[in-house]
């Protein structure tokens, strides 16, 4: 029973690394485009260099977000939604749940602003 409880909260832990380090990734990419794409977030103009430079980053970024997608979150959420329904279901509607949606919504937002951050302060 107690190794069952701990098996649980092991792949619960592993689902939420997974959904992180993907939303990290993806929002750092957006931030890194938005800073390119919206010419009045700039300080300074971005040379021609400078701009494929980001493309290959954003592009990095955006296959390592692939690649977490289809190797580990993909695999974290399918193992969990079959075999702990219940838990699933009960940690959304908990406080940890809810504490776990508002640093998934603060993550999102420190990863566009580190993306751009790059795209402004060692880039531009």
């Amino acid at each position: 029973m107690e190794n069952e409880h701990a098996k649980k909260k092991q792949v619960l832990r592993n689902f939420m690394w997974a959904t992180m380090f993907l939303l990290v990734l993806l929002f750092a990419a957006m931030g890194i485009l938005f800073y390119m794409l919206i010419p009045n977030l700039q300080i300074s103009p971005i040379s021609p260099g400078t701009e494929k430079l980001l493309l290959v980053i954003v592009s990095i970024l955006g296959f390592a977000a692939l690649f977490t997608w289809i190797f580990w979150y993909r695999v974290a959420l399918k193992k969990y939604k079959r075999g702990y329904k219940e838990e699933l279901e009960m940690f959304e509607k908990s406080k940890r749940g809810q504490a776990f949606k508002v640093l998934l919504f603060f993550l999102i937002l420190l990863a566009a602003g580190i993306g751009w951050y790059f795209g402004d302060r060692i880039f531009g």
